[in-house]
């Protein structure tokens, strides 16, 4: 994950900001009580398109869909 993370140190590209909340959920409809899940919510900024992006969905305690995420997302900007 660091390998892509930091692969490009060059101080000419432009920041990209993101921000992760969690929240923990009593449970979700149809699961076994057994089953825990996070309530997530991923913010990002990236200055150099100017754009902003949210998400906000429910993830498991593997956190896979938060790394799915990162790794959507970074190799489009890479």
């Amino acid at each position: 994950m660091e390998d892509l993370l930091f692969v490009n140190t060059e101080l000419s590209s432009a920041p990209i900001v993101m921000a992760i909340k969690l929240a923990a959920t009593t449970s979700v409809p149809g699961a076994t009580a057994q089953a825990k899940s996070t309530g997530v919510g991923v913010a990002f900024a990236d200055t150099s398109t100017r754009e902003l992006g949210i998400a906000d969905f429910v993830d498991n305690d593997l956190f896979a869909n938060i790394e799915v995420i990162l790794f959507h997302y970074l190799s489009t900007v890479y």
